[in-house]
Parts: structure tokens; C-alpha cells; sequence
């Protein structure tokens, strides 16, 4: 089966997983794409506080449930967004047996930009729109700030969490409220799932437009100006 994450598996494994060898196996998978020359110092850091924080959220919420659950849950990093022509990859993605999937993307930084926010909906979107094990799933985003400084924002669509000794109090809520409902999904299969088609610019532009007011696509446009 071909590969489409960085690494993924049940919660089990990732709790077992060994952090170097998770950030190599990333990193050699990066560098299959032609587009990638080298991994940047800046992606490895980023995905140490990824595993970092999905470690001791995961292992936090481990101890409010059974153990047996750790082996009924997928976990997977860096998953391919193949609308972006394997140029972009959701940094984190949770499956569920109730049939949820928990779209995760993270940020180092203080206060997250409304261009960010978007982008972390529109990968969810992508998702539940054209990834064939997706495709049924209920689906939740969650844009998160690991610096210790960071402030919160509010958006309709996405949630906000914010790391607190580099555990996601709101995520692990949500997964508890998750893990209490009735079990109806295989996890193992999401992994094996295919995108039926890539979006493209008009579906990606309408979606755009019904999710987010216009002021907020004028303050988008504005900061990408300003990196052209």
C-alpha cells in the first residue's frame, strides 16, 4: 500500500514510538517529494512540539480511559492533501470509532493570523469532501498555539486550543465526549482511503466564500500582498 503520512498508527504505538526515529521517518518521507530539497531546522522543531504535545495530551487522556481504547484510535502526521499536489499535508489528523475525525494544525507563535485560520478549514474541507474514507466522517478542526504567550482567538468554524504544559485541554474534552459514543468505524481503514479527485481553483473559491465574510477575505488578500 502506498504511504500518504509522515507516520501514523494506533494511539498505542505512538505512545510507544521512539521520538528520534519518529522525527527521521518524517523527514526521510519529506524528502521523497522532488519539490523538497531539504528539511528545514524550523519544520524539525516544529515537529518536535507536535509530537511533544500530542504525546503528553494523548498520554494525559490516556489515564481517563480504558487502555484497551489506545488500540482502537488512529493517529497520523503530515497526511498528503493531494488537492495541493502533494505540496501540503495536514500536520495532524485523530480517527475516532465513533466516526470523527479531528483535524489538528499547529503553530509556534503568538497569535495566529485569520489566513491560518482559513487554511486550517479548508484542509478539513478538503478532507471531508474528497478523501473516500473521510468522506462520511463528522469533522472538527482545531488551530493550535504552542507558545506559552499565546492569545486565543475565536473563529465559527475553528477551535482554538492552546498548549498548557504542552497539553491540549480542549482537544482532550472533545476526544473524552468522542470516545464515550458508540463505536461504528474501522480506524485501520482511513489510512487506506484515496482522494477521488483534486479540488480545484473554482470549488476552492466557493468554498472560500461560504465559510468566511468578505472583511475577513480582504484582511487575507492584504497579508499575502505583503509577501509577494
Amino acid at each position: 500500500m502506498e504511504q500518504f503520512s509522515g507516520w501514523s498508527g494506533y494511539w498505542a504505538e505512538f505512545l510507544q514510538v521512539d521520538k528520534q526515529k519518529f522525527i527521521e521517518q518524517l523527514s526521510n518521507y519529506c524528502q521523497e517529494f522532488d519539490w523538497i530539497k531539504t528539511v528545514s531546522e524550523q519544520q524539525i522543531m516544529a515537529w518536535h512540539h507536535e509530537f511533544d504535545v500530542m504525546y503528553k495530551t494523548l498520554k494525559n487522556l490516556s489515564e481517563n480511559i480504558e487502555a484497551s481504547f489506545l488500540n482502537e484510535a488512529w493517529i497520523s502526521f503530515e497526511h498528503e492533501l493531494f488537492g495541493e499536489s502533494g505540496k501540503r499535508a495536514a500536520d495532524v489528523n485523530l480517527v475516532l470509532p465513533s466516526g470523527e475525525l479531528f483535524l489538528i494544525e499547529f503553530k509556534h507563535k503568538k497569535r495566529a493570523s485569520s489566513e491560518e485560520i482559513t487554511r486550517a478549514g479548508f484542509d478539513l474541507s478538503t478532507l471531508l469532501k474528497f478523501h473516500s474514507e473521510s468522506i462520511n466522517l463528522q469533522g472538527k478542526a482545531y488551530l493550535v498555539l504552542t507558545r506559552e504567550d499565546a492569545q486565543p482567538f475565536f473563529d465559527e468554524f475553528i477551535v482554538c486550543d492552546i498548549a498548557q504544559n504542552q497539553i491540549l485541554r480542549k482537544l482532550k474534552k472533545d476526544l473524552l465526549v468522542s470516545i464515550a459514543k458508540d463505536k461504528k468505524y474501522d480506524v485501520s481503514k482511513w489510512q487506506k482511503g484515496i482522494f477521488y479527485r483534486q479540488p480545484g481553483i473554482l470549488s476552492g473559491t466557493v468554498d472560500l466564500f461560504y465559510h468566511h465574510k468578505m472583511p475577513n477575505l480582504k484582511n487575507e488578500a492584504s497579508e499575502n500582498l505583503k509577501e509577494a
